[in-house]
């Protein structure tokens, strides 16, 4: 059963996100067994977008949040806002790579 779960949640996630048209779309419906919810779960094709994103090969994010400046994984409550000062200014040739 937790398998079970497991799968829907995880073809929903898939299912549900970066479709670009309706074609894409596989239904998981309440009645179907494990066994079929595998089948669908074949079926699943990215889209030509998808594609063509995975053909990137290389992406950069960088992600600044209250976090960096307080050393912390997990934020806490009463952080003043003051603390969030970033002063980080890339130099135009630094990363002239991420082009």
């Amino acid at each position: 059963m937790k398998n079970s779960l497991r799968i829907t949640c995880f073809l929903f996630a898939i299912l549900t996100t970066g479709i670009s048209n309706a074609q894409n779309l596989i239904r998981i419906l309440p009645n179907d067994s494990p066994s079929e919810i595998i089948r669908k779960a074949t079926l699943v094709k990215p889209s030509e977008r998808q594609i063509a994103w995975q053909e990137l090969e290389f992406t950069v994010f960088f992600h600044f949040g209250m976090n960096t400046f307080t050393d912390r994984e997990w934020g806490v409550k009463g952080t003043p806002p003051s603390v969030f000062n970033p002063t980080f200014r890339p130099e135009p040739n630094r990363y002239h790579f991420l082009r």
